[in-house]
């Protein structure tokens, strides 16, 4: 075996690395672009209406139970500002029922 000089295995004995995408553990809903706040570092679109419309209730439910389906073992909700939804109690609700961890 040659020295490189580094302390690092020779690349041309290095097999290639396989591209292989796992199923996703973490759901990460954000339910809206919505927020009462104006903070200067906040990366949310200042500007809603230009976003469209939100997933209703029911469409959230579906995304709940497919990503659990997937494999997903973790939800966070996120946005803008979840408690802005009028739903938010339901939607925790439900995800709790499919998801084993919700934060």
């Amino acid at each position: 075996m040659h020295s490189t000089g580094s302390n690092l295995p020779d690349s041309s004995r290095q097999v290639p690395p396989t591209p292989e995408v796992g199923l996703p553990l973490w759901l990460l809903a954000e339910l809206t672009y919505r927020c009462p706040l104006q903070c200067p570092y906040c990366s949310n679109p200042l500007d809603f209406a230009e976003q469209g419309k939100e997933l209703s209730t029911e469409q959230w439910i579906k995304v709940f139970r497919e990503a659990r389906e997937m494999g997903a073992a973790q939800l966070g909700f996120s946005g803008g500002e979840p408690l802005v939804r009028q739903d938010l109690a339901e939607l925790i609700r439900e995800a709790r029922q499919v998801i084993p961890l919700c934060q």
